[in-house]
């Protein structure tokens, strides 16, 4: 059932006989009504809106003893919740800060080996040092791995070999509650120290880093006041498995993840009145707005945090020291795709690469003239049908076809996406500079990316499979 709040709640009795009222609501609501989770007292001395019976003998309802009488019985054994507004308590370090290191932090978080059991890539030696040596020369010195996965000794091993130093990411579980998961915490718990124990001998570690914003994805999950338990849960589960992780490896960076967007004043506040054993917070965005404030909060609150996930555009706009780009490549499983990597699906180089090695290495990025599009058929579409789509480029100011010899450069893929608009599956259905598509069923959940490798560069496309009504009726007016 979902969690109920009394939105006006009082008497008008006083003394005794309002504590006994009070008392008696209370606790008939815990026996019959354990649905309610919160109350809402009306307080006022002005409610004119008055019974047939009251009035002319007075004017107006005085509500206001019943919060004095609910302070008068006290807690009556009811947890009490966090402070949704908590005020600063000046500043100070978080328990066991570790001072950041003297480097700039230049680095990206390696995806790849993640889910290894559904991934289209192997983290094999001749991957890995692949990938390590297009970091070294984009001026990457530290990747973010999250851990233990069956490919652990392969990028501890080999990173080192090419000067990377490793953030080894521990995830907390997106679906746990904080409050009723007892046993799961546990596990997770004595999953996360498990590792650390194994792991904490391994020089090219720089800092452990607990992933995962829960005090931002709790609010997609439950709603107040029960969010507020659960991050007040959340916060203590989180205060005692940094003070373990301390104990076991106290030389060692311990970073935790926030996310910023909003209220970042509060969230500061609450993790400092939470006691973590931190080191830093692992900052976490898509704009260069919310970042760059909370760096400025953490430092002048005291606190040391590091941009941990963020699109690479941001790096010139934020310019932290200390920046973890979002993903070294894009992920490719069987339920899932992304398209956030420095390098696209088949290995080739995005924009964003070059432009972290320009601000790293110095090195210039390759122009490319021109860009590239996919021109759709002006027709309605059906399923079972065939549909023919052609490559363009942009070049001397108008866009034309591409010439016979790029055909090799030219992917196509479809892309398929769920309820949400998220991508979760991709075929790649071949090259050439135009492509004939037998459509889908349920073709408007399908996408059709087109790619093209011009140089050191690739560009790309991605558009729905029909032409929108909006898009052929934009600028058009009524005679």
């Amino acid at each position: 059932r979902l969690p109920v709040m009394v939105a006006e709640f009082g008497t008008l009795a006083k003394g005794v006989d309002a504590d006994n009222w009070l008392q008696e609501a209370l606790a008939s609501a815990d026996r019959d009504f354990g649905e309610i989770k919160a109350w809402t007292v009306f307080h006022s001395d002005r409610d004119i809106n008055l019974p047939p019976d009251a009035v002319g003998r007075v004017d107006k309802l005085d509500w206001t003893n019943s919060l004095a009488s609910l302070k008068s019985l006290g807690a009556q054994g009811r947890t009490r919740l966090p402070n949704p507004d908590p005020k600063p308590s000046g500043s100070s370090k978080p328990y066991g800060a570790l001072p950041l290191p003297e480097f700039p932090i230049r680095g990206v978080a390696f995806k790849k080996a993640q889910q290894w059991y559904s991934s289209r890539y192997t983290a094999t030696r001749a991957s890995l040092e692949h990938d390590f040596s297009l970091m070294k020369q984009g001026g990457v010195n530290t990747i973010k791995y999250y851990g233990p996965t069956l490919y652990d000794r392969n990028v501890l091993q080999i990173a080192p070999e090419f000067n990377l130093q490793v953030i080894y990411g521990l995830w907390i579980p997106d679906d746990l509650d904080f409050i009723k998961d007892s046993l799961r915490l546990k596990a997770t718990r004595k999953q996360i120290t498990a590792t650390v124990e194994r792991l904490k001998g391994h020089p090219e570690i720089l800092a452990w880093n607990l992933g995962n914003p829960h005090w931002t994805t709790l609010a997609f999950r439950f709603q107040r006041p029960e969010l507020d338990r659960q991050r007040q849960a959340y916060l203590d589960w989180l205060g005692e498995l940094t003070r373990d992780l301390k104990g076991r490896d106290p030389s060692r960076l311990l970073l935790v993840d926030l996310r910023p967007d909003r209220d970042p004043e509060i969230q500061f506040e609450a993790y400092r009145q939470a006691g973590l054993a931190i080191d830093a917070f692992g900052l976490i965005g898509d704009q260069p707005e919310p970042l760059q404030k909370s760096l400025c909060l953490a430092r002048d609150q005291g606190f040391q945090a590091i941009i941990a996930d963020a699109p690479a555009e941001l790096y010139t706009s934020v310019k932290a020291p200390h920046f973890l780009a979002r993903n070294w490549q894009d992920q490719w499983n069987d339920q899932s795709v992304t398209f956030d990597g420095l390098l696209d699906l088949l290995g080739r180089k995005r924009l964003g690469y070059h432009e972290l090695k320009r601000e790293w290495m110095g090195a210039p990025i390759p122009e490319i003239a021109g860009g590239i599009a996919i021109l759709r058929p002006a027709t309605a579409l059906r399923a079972g049908h065939d549909a023919t789509y052609r490559a363009k480029r942009f070049v001397d100011n108008q866009w034309q076809n591409l010439e016979k010899e790029s055909e090799d450069k030219v992917h196509w893929f479809l892309v398929k996406k769920d309820y949400f608009g998220n991508p979760i599956a991709v075929k790649l259905l071949g090259t050439g500079n135009s492509l004939k598509l037998q459509i889908p069923e349920g073709y408007p959940m399908y996408e059709l990316m087109l790619t093209y490798e011009s140089g050191a560069r690739v560009l790309s496309d991605r558009v729905t499979l029909n032409l929108p009504l909006h898009s052929t009726l934009q600028g058009m007016q009524d005679p």
